[in-house]
């Protein structure tokens, strides 16, 4: 997969840095475990339990980019481009 995970300090932000240009909003949330399936995903996003930079995304394929930040429940992920991750280490 194109995509890698890292804890950010707090149990309740995530840093996901991507590989590809994006990532599509209901594989965000399921990479993250913030959900078990696809179609749990798509519950959770038309019932706008999701936002992203702050305002309520209802499109399951939303298209997130580096620099977005996504709020679901009470936990928060901010996407970024995978060299920024080299970068880190």
């Amino acid at each position: 997969m194109d995509v890698d995970l890292m804890e950010n300090g707090t149990d309740k932000e995530l840093e996901v840095f991507i590989k590809t240009e994006y990532i599509e909003l209901d594989k965000l949330l399921k990479f993250c475990g913030f959900v078990s399936t696809g179609g749990e995903a798509k519950l959770f996003i038309s019932s706008g339990d999701v936002y992203v930079d702050g305002e309520k995304e209802l499109r399951r394929g939303r298209k997130i980019y580096p620099g977005c930040r996504v709020v679901f429940m009470d936990k928060s992920v901010v996407v970024k481009i995978a060299s920024e991750r080299m970068e880190l280490k």
